[in-house]
């Protein structure tokens, strides 16, 4: 993966962000349902996840 590539694949990561989606649904549902300290627990293993989806791509 070239780094215009990456570069463009990070955009569109970052953008997508902002949107609520699955993962904003997670933390709300989590958040709603077992307190807030959960919900703040949630949030790293959906950004790890997001990591790693951006980190994958760039080893092959």
């Amino acid at each position: 993966m070239t780094f215009n590539n990456m570069t463009a694949l990070f955009g569109a990561m970052l953008i997508l962000a902002f949107y609520p989606g699955v993962s904003s649904l997670t933390v709300a549902t989590r958040s709603a349902a077992s307190g807030f300290k959960h919900g703040l627990v949630a949030t790293p293993g959906i950004l790890s996840a997001d990591l790693s989806l951006f980190l994958l791509p760039s080893l092959v």
